[in-house]
């Protein structure tokens, strides 16, 4: 008896091998060299199957970025766990250390989570998960009166509706700690943006090192340093 013809791959199967053949492409030319066709030809199959997936260039941009933005979200959300509100300030350290890690090992993918195709925005129910865990370590350090910043936020009609999508994800936590969230990320951003694309003329230090630089600056300027915590190093 002849064996029977293996099974068609399963459709969600279909649709990450689909995933990663597009980031096989993007490691070699960055998101210019997507292209739905070769993709098909890569996994033998045709552009209508690409299609059911994914029904265009863009739409198969925005699985990337929710992909890769997924995998950060998992991996900050273990490491606050580990943690906690318990231990904020070494948690807010790790957080960050752990940003530039996830950041710089794929540096392609980032790329395309922050510097999609001209005209393309990140929707908020995509990052702010991933910054979800920066929140909590911020209004974790805010109740622990280690936050420097006092000043109270004054939002305008705009700002209370932004504040409140990001309730809506993260739970309830004071503004002050989004808008910390907010510096903090953009710091790290910067800084970690540079380096992927070397945009900041080397100087003899390492990227890591310089990292620590930054972020030992920031979490002296941003919060108050617990009693015997020596993560600052």
């Amino acid at each position: 008896m002849s064996p029977r013809p293996a099974k068609a791959a399963a459709p969600t199967a279909l649709a990450e091998e689909i995933l990663q053949a597009a980031w096989a492409q993007i490691a070699v030319g960055g998101t210019d060299a997507i292209n739905l066709r070769a993709l098909g030809r890569t996994l033998g199959i045709t552009a209508p199957a690409i299609y059911h997936y994914y029904p265009d260039r863009s739409a198969l941009i925005r699985a990337l970025q929710q992909s890769h933005v997924a995998q950060g979200t998992t991996q900050l959300q273990q490491l606050w766990q580990k943690h906690g509100a318990a231990r904020a300030h070494t948690g807010m350290h790790a957080l960050c250390q752990a940003y530039r890690a996830w950041a710089v090992a794929t540096p392609y993918a980032y790329q395309v989570v922050f510097a999609p195709d001209p005209g393309q925005t990140m929707p908020p129910a995509m990052i702010i998960p991933l910054l979800a865990p920066f929140v909590a370590a911020s209004e974790a350090l805010r109740q622990q009166h280690l936050m420097r910043i006092r000043t109270s936020l004054t939002l305008t009609p705009e700002g209370q509706r932004a504040l409140a999508t990001w309730q809506s994800i993260v739970g309830a936590v004071d503004a002050t700690a989004v808008a910390t969230t907010v510096v903090i990320w953009s710091r790290l951003h910067g800084l970690v943006g540079g380096e992927i694309v070397q945009q900041i003329p080397a100087f003899g230090v390492d990227w890591a090192q310089l990292f620590r630089f930054e972020l030992n600056a920031l979490m002296r300027e941003m919060f108050y340093m617990p009693q015997r915590d020596t993560t600052q190093t």
